[in-house]
């Protein structure tokens, strides 16, 4: 049996953990430091990015930022359709929104709107109650710039903008300033196009509930590709919120750390993506809520390799789904007698049925407890 983990959890060489993973285990011992400063990475305006940003193939994409280490406060606002994130440290600040935004080139944000980042600020006082009219404010510069406007309340918001046109900001990215106005962004949001997150450490400033990280990888709007491999995320709520194809593997997802209302798994899964974790190790020390944790509507995830523990259930279907593809993975009791909480596999509205409609349960092992070397039997 393979050896144990940092802090006694099981787990061993073969799974992955902090020395086998970030930026480090990518060779990049010596970061470059970046904070305290908002940055742009936008499309065709190569000649204005920061200078650790590399475009071997043009101003279009793709690009790769390598060693570099996001300190508190550092903002990044990316409109490329392809960039890459190699051998980072991305330090989430208390109560930040995204760290690096990323949407989609020339991402429009229309009238009254925040775009998705931050859900809390969702009317605006300017110039009446759920309006926020652009054509007459003199603030918006049509060349682009930032302002603050006034939501809701006492809140305020920050908009980085490309552009106006019409009613319309170009190139949109939110951020606000009032306590409980930007608990929901993630360090990473993605909202189109390719991005790769390789050798990455994605962490909170420290392990507070005050202080943890909503998302270290947000691709809550189920558009765009994400791909994660051996990075190291912890002191969150949820590590990843799947894109609409989203892969992850060699990865060490660990350490959540509560805030009332939190709903916690390492991997959160949106209806209608198509999710691959191999070779991770998933660990979720809370009785709440998953590892893997599947949409309200059909979700579909394949996981192979991995260790997992933790949450009321490893596993957690909102429905029988399809093409759930569960095979060659160890579940730990390190956290709960029976892996998670309550068991193994949700059941609450549904099992999958096993061997059809692409459903497959096979070859997965208890690691340790009273059964451990065992083969586990298909949840039911």
């Amino acid at each position: 049996m393979p050896p144990m983990l940092p802090g006694g959890i099981a787990g061993g060489a073969a799974f992955p953990n902090a020395a086998s993973t970030g930026p480090a285990a990518g060779g990049y011992t010596s970061l470059t430091p970046v904070t305290g400063a908002v940055f742009e990475i936008e499309a065709g305006h190569g000649t204005s990015w920061p200078s650790w940003v590399s475009q071997p193939d043009g101003e279009w994409g793709p690009v790769t930022v390598t060693g570099c280490a996001f300190g508190e406060g550092t903002s990044i606002y990316c409109t490329i359709p392809d960039i890459s994130f190699i051998g980072c440290s991305i330090l989430a600040a208390p109560g930040a929104t995204a760290g690096i935004s990323y949407p989609s080139p020339a991402t429009t944000v229309a009238a009254g709107s925040n775009g998705g980042e931050i859900s809390a600020i969702a009317s605006w006082a300017s110039p009446s109650p759920g309006v926020l009219d652009i054509v007459s404010s003199t603030a918006f510069n049509p060349a682009g710039g930032t302002v603050t406007v006034a939501a809701s309340g006492p809140a305020t918001a920050t908009i980085t903008y490309t552009g106006v046109s019409g009613n319309t900001l170009t190139g949109c990215y939110v951020s606000g300033s009032a306590a409980g106005t930007v608990a929901t962004g993630g360090a990473v949001t993605v909202t189109g196009g390719q991005l790769l997150v390789q050798y990455c450490t994605i962490s909170a400033q420290d392990g507070t509930a005050a202080n943890r990280l909503h998302i270290c990888v947000d691709g809550d709007n189920q558009y765009g590709t994400i791909t994660i491999d051996h990075c190291n995320f912890y002191w969150w709520e949820q590590g990843v919120h799947t894109a609409e194809t989203t892969v992850i593997t060699s990865s060490y997802i660990h350490d959540p750390v509560y805030q009332s209302g939190d709903h916690s798994e390492p991997v959160t899964i949106n209806a209608g993506t198509v999710v691959t974790a191999e070779n991770c190790t998933l660990l979720n020390s809370l009785d709440q809520t998953a590892v893997m944790a599947g949409a309200t509507s059909p979700a579909s995830y394949t996981i192979t390799g991995c260790f997992l523990g933790g949450g009321d259930y490893p596993f957690y279907s909102y429905s029988a789904a399809s093409d759930i593809v569960i095979t060659g993975n160890w579940l730990t009791t390190a956290y709960f007698e029976d892996c998670g909480y309550f068991g193994i596999f949700y059941t609450g509205t549904g099992i999958p049925d096993w061997g059809a409609s692409g459903n497959v349960w096979a070859g997965n092992y208890w690691y340790d407890g009273p059964s451990g070397g065992s083969p586990i039997g298909p949840p039911s």
